[in-house]
């Protein structure tokens, strides 16, 4: 009911919905199929994606303290990452899993519940 919700009030305004949902969609795309990504990667490949936000918000680009306030509002925070052999910030998709599965609507082609299997007809009752 509440991806619906949110699927209701995001196309009812034309859209994206807020800056928040467009944040988790971008995200997510940026995620693909990467387990965590640093801080620096994210903004960078946020401020690079074609027609976003993040390049001018107020007439600043997206920083480090902007994305950890509003990722904050959906309960995901920085954490110390490792990769390879550094320590940076940065995010783990397994904390972004839950925001993104209760804001972003379900793509049209998916389903909210699994597809049932084709059964064979009925045999034939031999004695009749």
């Amino acid at each position: 009911a509440r991806v619906a919700a949110v699927a209701l009030v995001a196309d009812s305004k034309g859209g994206g919905g807020s800056l928040g949902i467009q944040l988790l969609r971008d995200l997510h795309k940026l995620f693909g199929n990467a387990e965590v990504m640093t801080t620096a990667d994210i903004i960078e490949g946020l401020i690079d994606l074609d027609e976003s936000p993040w390049h001018d918000l107020k007439g600043k680009p997206l920083d480090a303290r902007s994305l950890s306030y509003r990722l904050g509002q959906y309960g995901v925070t920085p954490k110390t990452i490792r990769i390879g052999d550094r320590t940076p910030k940065g995010y783990r998709r397994e904390d972004l899993v839950d925001a993104w599965s209760r804001y972003l609507p379900l793509p049209p082609y998916a389903s909210a519940t699994p597809a049932t299997p084709e059964t064979d007809p009925p045999a034939e009752d031999p004695t009749r």
